[in-house]
Formats: C-alpha cells, structure tokens, sequence
C-alpha cells in the first residue's frame, strides 16, 4: 500500500439514466454510495439519492411531434427532424453526428429548459416501452403455464460481454440511440457536475440504449479498453445490530477512497491503476465478504470501462465509467 502514494479526491457519482424510476435492489447501494447524484429519480427515497432536475415546465415535444403519424417516426428520427428545424442541417449530417462521425450533435443555442424537456420525454417513451414489453413476456408466461408449455430458458443476446448480456424481451441493442441519449444526458446534467465525476450506470435500467454497447462498439472496431469488474455483498443496515452497521459504515468509506484511488489512476498511470486494483480485489475478497456472509448471498454487480492512460480513446464516451446490476 505504501507504493499507493496519490490520495485520491473526493469524487461525485452520477446515475444513467437521465429518470430513474426506483427499484428495489437501489437500497443495497446506500452502503456503497450514500449520496448517489442522478438526472431526476421517481419514488426514491429521500435518503441517499440526490435529485438534480426537476420535472420540465414545458413539453417541446408535442410542438413539433404532432406533425408525424404515430409511429412513422421512432423517438430519435423525430429528434433529428426537430434539429433539422432548427439548425438547417440535412438529416444525413444529423445521423452522422449522432454516429459520431461530425459534432457536435447539440447545437449551441438549444434552450437548456427545452433541451431537459425533449430528453425528458425520450426517458418516458423509453420507459413506457420497455414497461410494454415486460408486460407482454408475463402474459406470454402465463400463456404458456395455462397451455402446459415448458418454461423456456431466458435467451440472451451474443455477442456482447459474458458478464452481462440483456434478455431479449428488452430489445435488440441500439447503437444510434444509445449515443444520442449519452449525448442529451452530459448536455443536460453537464452544468450541474464539478470534476472528478463518474457516470454510474444502473442497468437495466438502461436498456437496449445502454452506455455499455458504446464500449462494445469500440471493441468491435479494435480500440482496446481497460476493465475490470467484482461482485459485492448487498448490504443493508441492521435496526439495532450498531456495532455492524458501524463497520459496514466504515467499509463504505474505505470502499469509496480505494475505489477513487483507482478512477484518479486510470487517467494517470497504467501501473498505480494496477495497484489500486490490486488493493480493491483484496479489500473485496478479505474484508467486504466476511465468512458470516455466505457466497450465494444476494449482490451487486460492479463494473468499470475505461481507457488505459496513454491510449487512443472515444472522446464521446466519458470515462471511466461504472456499471450497476443486481446479481443474484
């Protein structure tokens, strides 16, 4: 540990993304990040989570949506036609930019209150989407269950990382939306971030539109990234156990100080990032897993991405990066 000479700087954690509607395994962060900064949360409690936006005023969606047939355009298709509107960029131009081949996506002069309110919306229509599909996979269940059908196994989609792999009834990836709503969330919550921050995403949060397919994309076009990932206990404090709820207090800390040790160092250097890893395996594996907990108890899975310090790196993907999903 005495080679870990860089104390770390207190660092902020943002939730992706932009709405967050509660669900219950957010609880077991609590220990780990108490004070979790996000976009806007629904039903959260109040403890522990920072809201940054309030709900918008207006709705410039309907402004300019109401000009389109339901369901000739998809979400983001209408988004390049109102900033084709605005800007007097073809539609081409507009999917490059979002593809990342031009930039910015944004143009400059976007009222900020319209800009929350239109990605504000994109975060409903995802949400209602993906609440529609879940809905549909338990009628099917219980379709079949009624039929007396086999309960088929959860299918995933390949390829993508083996540590996590989003079950069909989701969606396919989608690459273009993924980067357009990283894009409306640094815009949108850019003004309220004061560096060092790390994007904390919550998956499934996320979706098909995830961060995560940002990096996969990366990896498919041969950039090369560091990452690493651990599974923690889902801890919760105890009502009158205070002498556990001390110590889980006092892991937290020394959690977030190794765990920013290791962020800071990303950027740094390639070697202290292997030391603070180092040191937050052990701290993981001897002190966040004690033997009263067992193995099969339920957790959380953390995940980083980043670029190795020194390497090539995709400007539009903020990194490092955190990935959050309950792992059973």
């Amino acid at each position: 540990m005495s080679a870990l000479v860089m104390e770390p700087l207190p660092r902020q954690y943002v939730v992706f993304p932009l709405v967050v509607h509660w669900q219950p395994w957010f609880d077991h962060l609590s220990c780990y990040w108490p004070e979790l900064r996000c976009g806007l949360a629904t039903g959260a409690p109040k403890a522990g989570w920072v809201s940054l936006l309030r709900p918008p005023r207006q709705q410039v969606w309907q402004a300019f949506a109401k000009h389109f047939q339901p369901g000739e355009l998809s979400q983001w298709q209408a988004y390049l036609h109102y900033l084709a509107a605005e800007t007097d960029q073809d539609e081409q131009d507009l999917q490059a930019a979002i593809r990342g081949t031009v930039a910015p996506v944004l143009p400059p002069q976007l009222d900020r209150e319209a800009l929350w309110s239109l990605a504000h919306q994109l975060e409903e229509t995802l949400a209602e989407k993906a609440a529609g599909l879940q809905r549909l996979a338990a009628q099917e269940k219980v379709l079949g269950q009624l039929l007396g059908e086999a309960e088929p196994e959860d299918l995933e989609i390949l390829p993508v990382d083996a540590a996590w792999s989003p079950p069909l009834s989701l969606g396919p990836p989608d690459i273009p939306l993924a980067r357009l709503r990283l894009q409306f969330w640094q815009e949108v919550l850019s003004p309220h971030l004061a560096e060092p921050w790390t994007m904390v995403v919550l998956e499934p949060e996320a979706g098909e539109s995830s961060p995560r397919f940002l990096w996969q994309a990366a990896q498919d076009d041969g950039q090369e990234f560091w990452q690493a990932r651990w599974r923690l206990p889902a801890w919760q404090p105890q009502p009158g156990s205070v002498e556990q709820n001390v110590e889980l207090l006092e892991l937290g800390v020394l959690f977030r100080k190794t765990l920013a040790g290791l962020l800071q160092a990303l950027v740094a250097s390639a070697g202290e990032a292997a030391q603070w890893r180092e040191t937050l395996q052990r701290l993981v594996e001897e002190r966040l897993w004690p033997a009263s907990i067992p193995r099969q108890a339920s957790a959380v899975r953390l995940e980083i991405y980043g670029w190795l310090p020194g390497s090539p790196m995709s400007p539009a993907v903020p990194a490092p990066m955190l990935f959050l999903s309950p792992a059973d």
